[in-house]
């Protein structure tokens, strides 16, 4: 209906409670389509959502936050959700709302740390530890959120030392990787893939029982579940005692199998991990019996550099033999 946004903002501020609930759940499913999103935020939506998100009943929390969930979906409104003071009061739904309000949160948290900025305010805002506590007692739902607003946290090097240091903030993702849906274990494979740059967080994963439930996700797992998976791996494989482990769990031959058939980035990183594994006297035996030979003989004539690169680097320790 032409005008139809205008007055349901307006009641957000001037209804009375259960008007404002009401009017925050229309804006809520109207914020669904993408044309109705920039009108929400052009009629001044954003600032009465966020009121609502620490002043209104629980279910006009929810809605709220379901609202803004949905209009952090466009990069041209997280700035406007991000400067009307929406972080804190997000975070604070994670930590004290109830099991919706905390999964829209998180899920709102989620895009709106995919802006560096952003990621710098979530932290500072005391938002690590509640999505972390998430990951391991919430809805599936929620755990999917909370894991994808911490793989998008833990891009920035600061924020992935307090991910790590925050008491059990690697086992749930490594939980997660087994029993989470197929959303949540492709979130937290990212997460771990982003944590494993950093050697510290290498024995962790390792200790976690991080590297079995990596190497299923190799071959079972969704396409960015697999190059979240492989990416993890490649960073791990440079630690020659989990190296040991990689080999023990059988992810040699999911990794030959990436390198004939993967995508680019599964193909160039699966060959890095061959590469590391095959320092090994051991692994090169096995890379060589699942035909990883030809299959990196075959990754040498692609148009792909690191590629390349990474199988040529492990064909020469191949030549050791």
């Amino acid at each position: 209906q032409q005008g139809g946004i205008a007055p349901l903002v307006g009641l957000l501020s001037r209804g009375n409670e259960e008007t404002q609930t009401k009017a925050a759940g229309a804006i809520l499913e109207l914020a669904l389509d993408a044309a109705n999103r920039a009108v929400i935020a052009k009629e001044g939506g954003i600032a009465p959502l966020v009121g609502l998100l620490s002043r209104g009943n629980e279910e006009a929390q929810g809605n709220a936050a379901g609202a803004i969930w949905n209009l952090s979906i466009d990069d041209t409104i997280e700035a406007a959700i991000a400067k009307e003071g929406s972080i804190a009061a997000l975070v604070g739904l994670v930590s004290r709302g109830n099991e919706e309000a905390q999964t829209k949160a998180a899920g709102a948290i989620r895009n709106l740390s995919c802006v560096p900025a952003n990621r710098a305010i979530v932290a500072k805002e005391g938002g690590i530890a509640p999505l972390v506590a998430l990951l391991s007692r919430a809805s599936e739902s929620a755990q999917a959120c909370a894991a994808g607003a911490i793989w998008n946290l833990s891009v920035d090097a600061t924020i992935r030392a307090v991910i790590a240091k925050q008491q059990g903030g690697i086992a749930p993702l490594v939980g997660l990787l087994s029993r989470g849906n197929e959303e949540a274990q492709t979130a937290a494979a990212g997460a771990i893939r982003n944590l494993a740059v950093d050697a510290p967080n290498h024995a962790v994963i390792a200790k976690e029982g991080g590297i079995a439930p990596l190497v299923g996700l190799l071959s079972r797992g969704n396409e960015k579940a697999q190059g979240n998976a492989v990416a993890a791996i490649y960073n791990l494989s440079v630690n020659a005692a989990i190296r040991a482990v990689i080999a023990k769990e059988g992810g040699i031959a999911p990794l030959v199998g990436l390198v004939r058939r993967g995508n680019e980035g599964e193909q160039a990183r699966a060959a890095g991990a061959i590469w590391n594994l095959s320092k090994d006297a051991t692994n090169r035996a096995i890379i060589a019996k699942e035909g990883g030979i030809p299959a990196l003989v075959a990754l040498q004539r692609q148009n792909n550099k690191l590629a390349k690169i990474n199988a040529a680097g492990a064909l020469e320790n191949l030549a050791a033999d």
